[in-house]
Protein backbone atom coordinates (compact mmCIF):
# COMPACT_ATOMS: atom_id res chain seq x y z
CA UNK A 1 0.00 0.00 0.00
CA UNK A 2 1.16 3.63 -0.38
CA UNK A 3 2.34 4.97 2.71
CA UNK A 4 1.06 8.46 2.45
CA UNK A 5 -1.42 10.26 4.47
CA UNK A 6 -2.30 12.23 1.42
CA UNK A 7 -3.05 9.76 -1.20
CA UNK A 8 -4.24 8.07 -3.05
CA UNK A 9 -4.00 4.38 -0.98
CA UNK A 10 -4.05 1.21 -2.40
CA UNK A 11 -5.38 -1.03 0.26
CA UNK A 12 -4.89 -5.07 -0.17
CA UNK A 13 -5.59 -3.66 -4.13
CA UNK A 14 -8.41 -1.48 -3.54
CA UNK A 15 -8.00 2.15 -4.57
CA UNK A 16 -9.04 4.72 -1.71
CA UNK A 17 -8.90 8.61 -2.25
CA UNK A 18 -7.69 10.74 0.92
CA UNK A 19 -10.11 13.43 1.40
CA UNK A 20 -8.87 14.80 5.00
CA UNK A 21 -8.01 13.58 8.41
CA UNK A 22 -10.43 12.52 10.46
CA UNK A 23 -7.65 12.44 13.64
CA UNK A 24 -5.15 10.25 15.15
CA UNK A 25 -5.06 7.36 18.03
CA UNK A 26 -1.80 6.64 19.77
CA UNK A 27 -0.55 4.17 16.77
CA UNK A 28 -1.63 6.48 13.86
CA UNK A 29 -3.73 9.05 11.91
CA UNK A 30 -7.48 8.16 10.61
CA UNK A 31 -8.15 9.50 7.54
CA UNK A 32 -11.06 10.00 5.54
CA UNK A 33 -10.94 7.85 2.60
CA UNK A 34 -13.52 7.22 -0.42
CA UNK A 35 -13.35 3.79 -3.18
CA UNK A 36 -15.94 2.97 -5.76
CA UNK A 37 -16.56 -0.22 -3.69
CA UNK A 38 -17.24 1.12 -0.02
CA UNK A 39 -18.09 4.75 -0.77
CA UNK A 40 -16.64 6.87 2.44
CA UNK A 41 -14.42 4.93 4.85
CA UNK A 42 -12.42 5.52 7.95
CA UNK A 43 -8.85 4.69 6.85
CA UNK A 44 -6.38 4.05 10.18
CA UNK A 45 -2.57 4.32 9.08
CA UNK A 46 0.18 3.37 11.76
CA UNK A 47 3.20 1.80 11.63
CA UNK A 48 2.37 -1.72 12.99
CA UNK A 49 -1.71 -2.06 13.76
CA UNK A 50 -0.98 -6.13 13.70
CA UNK A 51 -2.77 -6.33 17.80
CA UNK A 52 -5.62 -3.38 16.88
CA UNK A 53 -6.62 -5.49 14.14
CA UNK A 54 -6.20 -8.82 15.90
CA UNK A 55 -9.00 -6.99 18.61
CA UNK A 56 -11.26 -5.94 15.69
CA UNK A 57 -11.02 -9.62 13.97
CA UNK A 58 -12.03 -10.89 17.43
CA UNK A 59 -15.22 -8.48 18.12
CA UNK A 60 -16.31 -9.56 14.67
CA UNK A 61 -19.97 -7.93 14.26
CA UNK A 62 -20.63 -7.64 17.81
CA UNK A 63 -22.99 -4.27 18.77
CA UNK A 64 -20.79 -0.94 19.62
CA UNK A 65 -17.87 -1.62 17.62
CA UNK A 66 -17.50 -0.05 13.62
CA UNK A 67 -19.80 -1.91 12.00
CA UNK A 68 -17.68 -3.30 9.08
CA UNK A 69 -13.93 -3.92 8.67
CA UNK A 70 -13.05 -3.92 4.61
CA UNK A 71 -9.53 -4.22 5.17
CA UNK A 72 -7.03 -4.86 8.45
CA UNK A 73 -3.89 -5.43 7.86
CA UNK A 74 -0.49 -4.33 10.04
CA UNK A 75 0.08 -1.50 8.61
CA UNK A 76 -3.78 -0.26 7.37
CA UNK A 77 -7.41 -0.55 8.57
CA UNK A 78 -10.15 0.34 6.43
CA UNK A 79 -13.62 0.28 8.17
CA UNK A 80 -17.48 1.89 8.05
CA UNK A 81 -17.14 5.61 8.49
CA UNK A 82 -18.75 6.53 11.87
CA UNK A 83 -20.29 10.05 13.00
CA UNK A 84 -18.99 12.39 15.24
CA UNK A 85 -17.07 11.17 18.55
CA UNK A 86 -18.75 12.38 22.08
CA UNK A 87 -15.74 14.74 22.72
CA UNK A 88 -16.20 16.80 19.75
CA UNK A 89 -19.84 16.30 20.37
CA UNK A 90 -19.61 18.25 23.96
CA UNK A 91 -16.89 20.53 22.28
CA UNK A 92 -19.84 21.96 19.43
CA UNK A 93 -23.13 21.35 21.20
CA UNK A 94 -22.31 22.87 24.67
CA UNK A 95 -19.31 25.21 23.75
CA UNK A 96 -17.32 23.29 25.90
CA UNK A 97 -19.23 23.70 29.06
CA UNK A 98 -21.23 20.70 30.03
CA UNK A 99 -24.13 18.23 29.18
CA UNK A 100 -27.34 18.10 31.41
CA UNK A 101 -28.18 15.55 33.36
CA UNK A 102 -30.24 13.35 31.27
CA UNK A 103 -28.00 13.53 28.31
CA UNK A 104 -25.05 12.38 30.54
CA UNK A 105 -27.01 9.28 31.44
CA UNK A 106 -28.09 8.20 28.20
CA UNK A 107 -24.72 8.78 26.76
CA UNK A 108 -23.43 6.70 30.05
CA UNK A 109 -25.86 3.99 29.62
CA UNK A 110 -24.49 3.47 25.74
CA UNK A 111 -20.70 3.81 26.58
CA UNK A 112 -21.46 1.19 29.34
CA UNK A 113 -22.87 -1.21 27.10
CA UNK A 114 -20.17 -0.67 24.77
CA UNK A 115 -17.66 -1.50 27.28
CA UNK A 116 -19.76 -4.57 28.42
CA UNK A 117 -19.52 -6.04 25.30
CA UNK A 118 -15.52 -5.82 24.84
CA UNK A 119 -15.43 -7.06 28.64
CA UNK A 120 -17.30 -9.85 27.37
CA UNK A 121 -14.98 -9.97 24.13
CA UNK A 122 -12.19 -10.47 27.08
CA UNK A 123 -10.85 -6.88 26.06
CA UNK A 124 -10.21 -4.23 28.51
CA UNK A 125 -9.46 -0.67 26.27
CA UNK A 126 -7.15 0.86 28.70
CA UNK A 127 -7.73 4.26 26.89
CA UNK A 128 -11.63 5.33 27.27
CA UNK A 129 -12.18 8.89 26.55
CA UNK A 130 -14.89 10.84 25.29
CA UNK A 131 -12.93 11.09 21.68
CA UNK A 132 -12.94 7.22 21.60
CA UNK A 133 -16.63 6.85 21.87
CA UNK A 134 -18.55 7.75 18.19
CA UNK A 135 -21.82 8.25 16.76
CA UNK A 136 -23.13 5.81 14.25
CA UNK A 137 -23.16 7.50 10.73
CA UNK A 138 -27.17 7.49 10.66
CA UNK A 139 -28.08 7.51 14.45
CA UNK A 140 -27.98 7.97 18.14
CA UNK A 141 -26.05 4.62 18.88
CA UNK A 142 -22.02 4.83 20.09
CA UNK A 143 -19.24 3.00 18.91
CA UNK A 144 -15.83 1.88 21.14
CA UNK A 145 -13.19 2.52 18.86
CA UNK A 146 -8.86 2.66 18.91
CA UNK A 147 -8.06 -0.71 20.37
CA UNK A 148 -4.24 -0.05 19.93
CA UNK A 149 -3.86 -0.04 23.70
CA UNK A 150 -6.50 -3.03 24.67
CA UNK A 151 -5.07 -6.12 26.56
CA UNK A 152 -6.38 -9.50 27.34
CA UNK A 153 -8.31 -9.84 31.02
CA UNK A 154 -7.00 -12.16 32.99
CA UNK A 155 -3.66 -12.36 30.66
CA UNK A 156 -1.29 -11.55 33.60
CA UNK A 157 0.21 -8.47 31.13
CA UNK A 158 1.54 -5.63 33.29
CA UNK A 159 1.24 -2.00 32.60
CA UNK A 160 4.38 -0.37 32.28
CA UNK A 161 4.60 3.59 32.62
CA UNK A 162 1.33 5.49 31.66
CA UNK A 163 -1.33 3.54 29.80
CA UNK A 164 -4.16 5.94 28.45
CA UNK A 165 -4.53 9.60 28.46
CA UNK A 166 -3.78 11.25 31.95
CA UNK A 167 -6.84 12.73 32.07
CA UNK A 168 -9.19 9.90 32.45
CA UNK A 169 -6.81 7.43 32.87
CA UNK A 170 -7.24 4.48 36.23
CA UNK A 171 -5.04 4.36 39.00
CA UNK A 172 -3.58 1.34 37.86
CA UNK A 173 -3.54 2.24 34.38
CA UNK A 174 -1.70 5.33 34.87
CA UNK A 175 0.83 4.15 37.23
CA UNK A 176 1.48 0.20 36.51
CA UNK A 177 0.69 -0.85 39.70
CA UNK A 178 -1.05 -4.20 38.15
CA UNK A 179 -2.52 -5.59 35.32
CA UNK A 180 -5.32 -3.61 33.86
CA UNK A 181 -8.80 -5.56 33.80
CA UNK A 182 -12.15 -4.58 33.26
CA UNK A 183 -12.84 -2.55 35.96
CA UNK A 184 -10.28 -0.48 34.89
CA UNK A 185 -12.12 1.01 31.89
CA UNK A 186 -15.48 1.28 34.40
CA UNK A 187 -13.21 3.85 36.50
CA UNK A 188 -12.41 5.72 33.26
CA UNK A 189 -15.78 6.14 32.68
CA UNK A 190 -16.70 7.74 35.58
CA UNK A 191 -14.15 10.25 35.03
CA UNK A 192 -15.55 10.83 31.58
CA UNK A 193 -19.40 11.07 32.54
CA UNK A 194 -17.97 13.47 35.58
CA UNK A 195 -16.02 15.40 32.91
CA UNK A 196 -18.78 16.24 30.28
CA UNK A 197 -21.62 16.91 32.96
CA UNK A 198 -18.91 19.35 34.86
CA UNK A 199 -17.04 20.77 31.87
CA UNK A 200 -13.21 19.42 33.81
CA UNK A 201 -11.70 16.97 36.62
CA UNK A 202 -10.07 18.35 39.45
CA UNK A 203 -6.69 16.53 38.71
CA UNK A 204 -6.65 18.76 35.60
CA UNK A 205 -3.21 20.95 34.77
CA UNK A 206 -2.42 19.09 38.02
CA UNK A 207 1.27 16.82 37.61
CA UNK A 208 1.29 13.05 37.25
CA UNK A 209 2.33 12.37 40.21
CA UNK A 210 -0.67 14.46 41.89
CA UNK A 211 -2.84 12.75 39.66
CA UNK A 212 -1.99 9.31 40.26
CA UNK A 213 -2.41 10.31 44.45
CA UNK A 214 -5.71 11.86 44.12
CA UNK A 215 -7.12 8.66 41.94
CA UNK A 216 -5.61 6.43 44.32
CA UNK A 217 -7.24 8.07 47.46
CA UNK A 218 -10.31 8.15 45.94
CA UNK A 219 -10.17 4.03 45.39
CA UNK A 220 -8.62 3.55 48.99
CA UNK A 221 -10.09 5.60 51.73
CA UNK A 222 -11.94 3.95 53.87
CA UNK A 223 -14.99 5.55 54.85
CA UNK A 224 -14.96 8.03 52.16
CA UNK A 225 -17.94 8.97 50.83
CA UNK A 226 -18.63 8.46 47.34
CA UNK A 227 -17.11 11.35 45.22
CA UNK A 228 -18.43 14.26 47.80
CA UNK A 229 -16.09 16.43 49.18
CA UNK A 230 -15.43 14.70 52.58
CA UNK A 231 -13.05 12.32 50.09
CA UNK A 232 -9.37 13.77 50.49
CA UNK A 233 -8.80 13.63 46.92
CA UNK A 234 -11.37 16.12 46.08
CA UNK A 235 -14.90 16.27 45.48
CA UNK A 236 -14.84 14.69 42.22
CA UNK A 237 -19.00 15.25 41.25
CA UNK A 238 -19.14 18.92 43.70
CA UNK A 239 -19.35 21.29 40.24
CA UNK A 240 -22.10 18.78 38.62
CA UNK A 241 -25.61 20.37 38.83
CA UNK A 242 -28.09 17.44 38.84
CA UNK A 243 -28.78 15.50 41.99
CA UNK A 244 -29.93 12.39 39.89
CA UNK A 245 -27.02 12.38 37.88
CA UNK A 246 -24.58 12.58 41.07
CA UNK A 247 -26.41 9.67 42.85
CA UNK A 248 -25.46 7.65 39.30
CA UNK A 249 -22.10 8.22 39.26
CA UNK A 250 -21.89 7.02 43.01
CA UNK A 251 -23.44 4.26 42.52
CA UNK A 252 -21.44 2.80 39.71
CA UNK A 253 -18.28 4.56 41.30
CA UNK A 254 -18.99 1.96 44.36
CA UNK A 255 -19.10 -1.20 41.93
CA UNK A 256 -16.10 0.40 40.82
CA UNK A 257 -14.17 0.19 44.25
CA UNK A 258 -15.79 -3.41 44.94
CA UNK A 259 -14.09 -4.22 41.94
CA UNK A 260 -10.61 -3.78 42.86
CA UNK A 261 -9.72 -7.14 43.95
CA UNK A 262 -11.14 -9.07 40.79
CA UNK A 263 -14.76 -8.76 41.72
CA UNK A 264 -17.08 -9.64 38.50
CA UNK A 265 -18.74 -6.42 37.31
CA UNK A 266 -22.22 -6.07 37.96
CA UNK A 267 -23.09 -4.29 34.70
CA UNK A 268 -26.87 -4.60 35.25
CA UNK A 269 -26.53 -2.60 38.63
CA UNK A 270 -24.23 0.11 36.69
CA UNK A 271 -27.03 0.26 33.51
CA UNK A 272 -30.00 0.74 36.26
CA UNK A 273 -28.23 3.64 37.81
CA UNK A 274 -27.48 5.34 34.48
CA UNK A 275 -31.26 5.43 34.11
CA UNK A 276 -32.32 8.37 31.98
CA UNK A 277 -34.26 11.40 34.48
CA UNK A 278 -35.51 13.33 32.09
CA UNK A 279 -35.32 14.72 28.56
CA UNK A 280 -31.88 15.10 26.77
CA UNK A 281 -30.01 17.25 24.61
CA UNK A 282 -30.18 17.32 21.04
CA UNK A 283 -26.99 15.55 20.21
Amino acid sequence: MCASDTGPLVIDGETFGVKGRLGSGHYGSVLLGESARHGSVAVKLGVDLTHEAAVLRSLGTAAGFAPAIYHAQSDAIVMELLGPSVQTLWETTTSMTFFSGPTVLRLGRGMMRCLRALHEAGWAHNDVKPANFLRGASGSELHLIDFGLASRIGAGDRAVGEVGTPLFASFAGQTGSRPTRGVDDLESLVYCLTFLASGGLPWERKSHARTAFMKGRMLTDEGCELLTDSCAASGLTDDIPSPQLVEALQAVWAEVVACQEGQRINYEACLAALTDCGPADEV
